[in-house]
This record gives structure tokens, C-alpha cells and sequence, in this order.
């Protein structure tokens, strides 16, 4: 239990604590590293449906923009493909960091999905893009290095997706608006885990991707340090 302005509010490490004040949430903020877990307060606007006027590019089956949409446009209509990024974020023995992702997401609330993703804004370029989630989903800076792309089709929405492969070992800054919780998973961990509702589709459909490397980038990553297994 922590006490705020508004009362007390109670958090756990799965779900990070929240109350409201006024005009604004107060949000407790899950911070992931070698030590545990510690906590940390954020204030914030409450704004609420100003996720769902948020203008997202339009583009088309090879990435070319468009027009443009908003967001919740996006989310009702699979033909209007928008881009978006997502980056693998790798620990220096091979696990791989995923999140789960918060219970109020529109789309697949409560899964665990890639360590980082999200839509890029008008004019954004992939990396651009990539280096903006890393730091607002996990609070870091990382080298990104070009993984594969591909367009991915959902009955709720359309993505054309660049992914990068990155390492970092932590500490992370959790956003909750993002992220109900995080953590480094095995490669057995996750192939024992498929096809038992826990992850995203996408992030199923990406371990393919990821296993294949056709760009060699998760190679390059490693060094020889670790290796995905091909089955």
C-alpha cells in the first residue's frame, strides 16, 4: 500500500497502482532490475480518448504513405494499413525480454508480446520509431539492428511491421499506460508456452522470423555468445 494525495493506493508487481487526482492520474511505476523490483511515482493528464484521435500514417502493401487515420479508425478497419516498429531486446545469455501487455489495451489486453512495439507517427522513419518505444515502453537506450519486415493482417487491423533485434540486460523503466509487466524468458520457456493463449498471435507468428534470421541480425547480436535453436 502506498499513500498519495487522493488516498491509498495498492500495487503489486504484476500491476502497477493507480489513482486518481482531479484531472490526472497518479501512476505507480514498475522499475525492473538486477535488484527486484522497486517503485517510483508518475503524474500524468488523464486525456482520456486522446489515444483514440491519435493520427497514425496510411500506407500501402509495400510501405508507402498514403493518407492518414486515426487510431481508433485504424483498430475497426483492416484496410487501412499503418506502420508500425517492433524490437526484440536480448540479455546478453539469450533470453528474450517480453512484456505483457496492459488489461486496458483495445487489442490483445493481458498477453505477453514482443519486449517493445508500437505505431509510428506522420513522417516517422522505422528507426526513429524503434529508439521512441525503447524509451518510453522500458525507459532505455539500445543499438537497434534491422531484424525483418513484413505485413501482418488481423480482423481488427492491418500492420506494416519493421522489427529490430537489440541487447540490453536492464534496469527497465516500465510505462503502465504499456506494460502490466515484464521479464526475460528462455527460449524453451517460450516454445513450451505456444499455442496456450498466453502470447499474442503476432508475436507467435514472429518467432518464425526470429528462428530463420534471414537478415543475420540476431547472429551478428550474439557472436557466437548464443544461438536460437531451429526447432
Amino acid at each position: 500500500m502506498f499513500r498519495g494525495a487522493a488516498g491509498w493506493v495498492h500495487a503489486t508487481p504484476w500491476m502497477p497502482g493507480r489513482t486518481r487526482l482531479g484531472g490526472w492520474w497518479r501512476s505507480l511505476i514498475q522499475v525492473v532490475g538486477g535488484g527486484g523490483v522497486e517503485y517510483d511515482w508518475r503524474v500524468e493528464s488523464l486525456g482520456m480518448g486522446k489515444f483514440d484521435q491519435e493520427e497514425f500514417e496510411i500506407v500501402d502493401e509495400t510501405g508507402h504513405p498514403v493518407g492518414r487515420a486515426t487510431r481508433a479508425e485504424c483498430h475497426r478497419n483492416p484496410a487501412l494499413i499503418h506502420p508500425a516498429v517492433h524490437v526484440f531486446v536480448w540479455d546478453s545469455r539469450g533470453r528474450l525480454f517480453l512484456q505483457r501487455r496492459a488489461l486496458h489495451k483495445d487489442i490483445q489486453p493481458g498477453r505477453w508480446d514482443t519486449s517493445v512495439g508500437g505505431h509510428l507517427r506522420p513522417g516517422e522513419t522505422p528507426d526513429e520509431g524503434a529508439r521512441r518505444e525503447l524509451r518510453e515502453e522500458l525507459g532505455i537506450d539500445a543499438t537497434l539492428h534491422f531484424s525483418h519486415r513484413y505485413l501482418w493482417r488481423s480482423e481488427r487491423e492491418t500492420e506494416w511491421v519493421t522489427s529490430f533485434v537489440a541487447e540490453h540486460s536492464g534496469p527497465f523503466r516500465l510505462d503502465p499506460e504499456e506494460v502490466a509487466e515484464g521479464r526475460f524468458w528462455e527460449w524453451s520457456e517460450i516454445l513450451g508456452a505456444m499455442g496456450r493463449g498466453l502470447f499474442t498471435p503476432n508475436f507467435e507468428h514472429e518467432l518464425d522470423w526470429l528462428r530463420r534470421d534471414p537478415s543475420g541480425a540476431i547472429a551478428r547480436l550474439s557472436a557466437g555468445r548464443w544461438v536460437i535453436p531451429s526447432a
